[in-house]
């Protein structure tokens, strides 16, 4: 079975290095990506199909609101589970929009090791 791709765009480094090390364990390969226009560059080229993407929405330069059009009109990646990791304080009304396009949403402030782990047994 080949290795599954995790791509990462999340700009605070301990929140990077958290998330790299519960995908590696289910022996994904992750790519980090600490900027929306770093990752809008990596998915326009439509070169790596992702097996899920976990996406911050308050990013350096483009937001993750942003990244998240760019991935669903993307050819390669528009079927990739996208997992939005947020310190934002989203309304119900602003949940249900991103759930229009994104697959789950995790707060940061309410992260637990289990339920995230359950996000990343589903797509790994």
């Amino acid at each position: 079975m080949a290795q599954k791709k995790v791509l990462v765009v999340e700009d605070e480094k301990p929140i990077q290095q958290l998330v790299t090390v519960l995908a590696e364990n289910y022996s994904a390969a992750v790519t980090v990506i600490g900027s929306g226009q770093e990752a809008e560059n990596i998915l326009k080229k439509n070169v790596v199909r992702f097996d899920l993407v976990i996406l911050d929405l308050i990013l350096p330069e483009i937001t993750g609101w942003d990244v998240l059009e760019t991935i669903k009109a993307s050819a390669l990646n528009r079927d990739t589970p996208v997992v939005v990791f947020t310190g934002a304080n989203l309304s119900e009304k602003e949940k249900s929009k991103m759930l229009q396009k994104a697959d789950a949403i995790f707060e940061k402030n309410n992260f637990t090791l289990k339920n995230f782990n359950k996000v990343l047994e589903k797509w790994l």
